[in-house]
């Protein structure tokens, strides 16, 4: 049974790598395993030191929407470059 000690476990490795790789400023972690954030951040002070690591946040409720229209836009801009989108 999946506990949610274990789910930020699991959640905070998989960001590990992407903070070591990336260095984001911040993320947005839109994960329904991951219910409070400050656990994260406590699990992943045990890997890293605090100052690197990044700000976490939950997505706005139309960040779905958001993505989308930035795609859409990214498209639009190969297409008028001449590139396929």
């Amino acid at each position: 049974m999946w506990t949610e000690e274990g789910n930020v476990r699991a959640v905070s490795r998989y960001l590990l790598c992407n903070i070591c790789t990336v260095a984001p400023d911040a993320i947005f972690v839109d994960a329904a395993m991951v219910g409070d954030l400050e656990l994260l951040r406590e699990e992943l002070a045990t890997q890293l030191p605090r100052e690197l690591i990044p700000e976490l946040l939950m997505p706005p409720a139309d960040f779905n929407e958001l993505m989308l229209a930035g795609e859409l836009a990214l498209c639009a801009q190969r297409m008028a470059k001449g590139r396929r989108p």
